[in-house]
């Protein structure tokens, strides 16, 4: 769900379930999305081809052979409520999670990646000491006891596919905008000051259905009194349930493949012996955003967590080093390799991302 606060948006990315178990121009592999209409998105459309301009940025850049199939809406929503987006989630082993990789592997960031995942059946995780209505994020404890949490993933059915299981023909998302608000849906021309980069939502909604996702989210609202109803959760305890996703197979921090809320988690592809990038650590225990997304105000790339009025949304290398690791297969060399990527994120950094059109009269 996605509120608007103040000048910027809140994108939130849905919370992982916790479980038991368009037509794209042809190619020899494509990434290919059908989008159904639920409503106020159909062909011809504004919201239809905006939807569909995002998710053609994607499939250019990804080329897994698969079909991500999306029920798109625009209509009135509750007030304050920018859009909304729930994913399907496949619950996998981290053994059989482990092994799709490394035969998914392609480039050498997925070798490096690959190469420095904990082996055994079970991950050794640092956390919160925490029960239902409360997380002690002034403390950090080893769970490495062997539950569910620490041999199961629940994956994002999009990022399952992606990784080899198979396609079962369901939808793997709803996205539904509000035509309540302003839109621009042109990005040529940069983006109006009194609107949102319609194109740059639905390329970051697209992006968490993919698999921009963390578990962390789930610590987050289980520690939680006032926080939304965490559903299922009840008084469970969370060793019992799949809560990671594969994203958090490479959050770090201190070394230490780290699972807390709070803290300074980091991006790490080599066992977190080098940092690359910060991500956000939790919206009612952390840094006051979901754990699903890079930190805050940085620029660092379309998976931040807010979204301002005439800002441009667009996908960075730092976005795409991401989705290469989680299991996609790149079209092109999208992105540095790990041993320059610092020196493209400085220069990432300095560019900014904010791009605004040159307003004009209106008859």
């Amino acid at each position: 769900m996605i509120k608007n606060k103040n000048s910027r948006l809140r994108l939130i990315a849905p919370l992982t379930a916790l479980v038991g178990a368009m037509i794209l121009p042809t190619q020899s592999q494509a990434l290919i999305f059908e989008l159904n209409d639920i409503g106020g998105a159909g062909v011809g459309s504004n919201a239809r081809a905006g939807f569909d301009a995002a998710a053609n940025i994607w499939s250019s850049l990804l080329q897994d052979d698969f079909t991500v199939r999306l029920d798109i809406g625009f209509s009135a929503l509750g007030a304050g409520i920018l859009g909304s987006t729930s994913s399907a989630f496949q619950v996998l082993s981290y053994t059989d999670t482990r092994t799709a990789l490394n035969n998914d592997a392609t480039s050498t960031s997925d070798a490096q990646a690959v190469a420095n995942l904990q082996t055994g059946p079970s991950l050794a995780v640092v956390t919160n000491p925490s029960s239902p209505g409360k997380v002690d994020t002034t403390k950090l404890v080893l769970d490495n006891d062997g539950s569910a949490n620490n041999r199961f993933l629940a994956i994002t059915r999009a990022n399952a596919k992606a990784i080899g299981f198979a396609d079962t023909g369901a939808s793997d998302a709803n996205i539904t905008f509000s035509s309540s608000f302003n839109f621009d849906f042109n990005q040529n021309d940069g983006i109006a000051s009194d609107s949102f980069d319609f194109i740059g939502v639905a390329i970051h909604e697209i992006g968490h259905v993919l698999g921009f996702s963390s578990g962390v989210d789930i610590y987050d609202v289980f520690g939680s009194p006032n926080g939304p109803s965490a559903g299922n959760l009840g008084k469970n305890d969370l060793n019992n349930f799949a809560v990671a996703n594969i994203l958090d197979l490479f959050r770090y921090q201190e070394g230490n493949l780290d699972w807390s809320v709070g803290g300074n988690p980091l991006f790490s592809i080599d066992g977190g012996i080098t940092d690359i990038a910060p991500f956000s650590s939790g919206r009612f225990n952390g840094d006051g955003q979901q754990a699903s997304h890079w930190q805050d105000n940085l620029g660092l790339g379309i998976l931040d967590p807010t979204f301002g009025f005439g800002e441009f949304g667009q996908i960075t290398p730092l976005d795409i080093l991401a989705f290469d690791v989680i299991g996609y297969d790149l079209r092109q060399a999208a992105i540095p390799e790990p041993h320059v990527f610092g020196l493209a994120l400085l220069g990432l950094l300095a560019m900014g991302s904010t791009t605004r059109k040159r307003q004009t009269q209106r008859n």
